[in-house]
This record gives C-alpha cells, sequence and structure tokens, in this order.
C-alpha cells in the first residue's frame, strides 16, 4: 500500500510492526469489516422498504414493489403486462398493468389524457353494473404525468371500488403509448377486519409503487 510522504505509516504497517500481524490479515479484516457495514447499512436502509421488485423487461420496461406473502403475482390475463392479486374470505383485490396507446393528437400530453379517459369512463360504464365515478384528476407516478378516476361499482351484497390512472412515461408532445394501471376491491356486506385491511393496505402500496424503467433510483 502506497502512502503520500508526511502521512506517516499506514495502519497494516503499524499493526505489523508493533503487534507482528501481516500487513495482508490487516486487509483481509479490512475487507471483511467493509463488507459487513454495506450489509449492515443495507439491512437499516432498504431501498425496497421489504418488499419484493418485479420487472417487466421488455418495452415498455417499469417494475412494481409486493409484499410477498400478502400480494400475489399471478399470470397475467388477455394483453395485460402484470398482475398481482389478494384474497381473504369475501375480499378480493386485483391490480392489473395494461397498455395505453393514445390516438394522433397536438399539443401537451397532459391536456390529452383528460379527453381519452372520457372514452376509458365510458367504457368502464358500459362494463360495470353499478358504476359511479367518485373522483377524477391529474396524478403524478413516480414523476410520470398522468391522470386518474375513482369510482364504485357492484351490488349491495358485492360492492366494489376501483381505481384507474393513465400514465406515460414523459409529459412531452406527441407521446402516445404509456400504460393503465387498474385496482379493483370487491368485499362483502361487512368492512374487513384487520387483517383484511392490511391486505387492502398492501394491494394499494403495490398499486402506488409502478415505476418507468427497471430500478428505483431518483
Amino acid at each position: 500500500m502506497h502512502v503520500q510522504p508526511g502521512y506517516g505509516e499506514t495502519l497494516p504497517a503499524l499493526l505489523r510492526r508493533t503487534r507482528g500481524i501481516p500487513e495482508r490479515r490487516t486487509l483481509a479484516a479490512a475487507g471483511a469489516l467493509a463488507a459487513l457495514l454495506v450489509v449492515a447499512y443495507l439491512l437499516i436502509h432498504d431501498p425496497l422498504d421489504g418488499k419484493t421488485q418485479r420487472v417487466h423487461e421488455s418495452k415498455p420496461v417499469f417494475n412494481t414493489l409486493y409484499a410477498k406473502g400478502l400480494v400475489h403475482p399471478v399470470a397475467p390475463k388477455a394483453d395485460e403486462y402484470q398482475r398481482y392479486e389478494a384474497r381473504r374470505g369475501p375480499l378480493a383485490i386485483a391490480v392489473t398493468i395494461k397498455p395505453l396507446q393514445l390516438p394522433a393528437y397536438r399539443g401537451d400530453v397532459s391536456g390529452v389524457l383528460p379527453v381519452f379517459m372520457e372514452h376509458h369512463i365510458a367504457s368502464l360504464r358500459r362494463g360495470l353494473p353499478g358504476f359511479a365515478v367518485t373522483d377524477e384528476g391529474k396524478a403524478r407516478v413516480n414523476k410520470a404525468p398522468g391522470y386518474q378516476v375513482g369510482f364504485t361499482y357492484g351490488t349491495r351484497d358485492r360492492p366494489s371500488t376501483g381505481r384507474d390512472v393513465l400514465v406515460v412515461p414523459a409529459e412531452r408532445p406527441g407521446v402516445r403509448k404509456g400504460v393503465v394501471i387498474t385496482l379493483r376491491q370487491t368485499r362483502g356486506r361487512t368492512r374487513p377486519g384487520a387483517k383484511g385491511q392490511a391486505l387492502v393496505k398492501a394491494m394499494r402500496s403495490a398499486f402506488r409503487s409502478f415505476k418507468f424503467g427497471a430500478d428505483r433510483d431518483d
């Protein structure tokens, strides 16, 4: 190990001279300690917050996070990219990511998303009994621009809620391809208990975790 003049002995050299410990042994121990510190840091500062990452590697590349044991990744249906499901008694929740193809337009995508959402809402109304919009507006999904709608549907015995978000990878004129992130939750006539609420929380976390790209860097 080279030391700049004026800085004195290195620790390995000092230990070799005063304790007779070979320098290579000191360096090996220092390396092992550094590795342990890195592991300890990752355990304390887990960038995934204890969740499991799932990457969609073909275009569009994106990743999501889910709580293993509560949320179950399952095979996508039809044109879906990803699907998660969770059940407990009458409580059934699903999260999906599907392709979004916007029509040709002029101007910023933030202006066309609300217009396209009207067509999306019309399609939901045709397919879901008792459909009613509860809220809609702009959304930011891990810095990606989007537009969302919340709604209720179902029957008295099987009340359901949903939320769909249209998301594109960049807020620039002309971008046409993105994704639709959907959340569907159906329960029985009574509200879920504590374990059911934990399931709802875990699924909503997976729903919100969507991020374009393969990593979680900001």
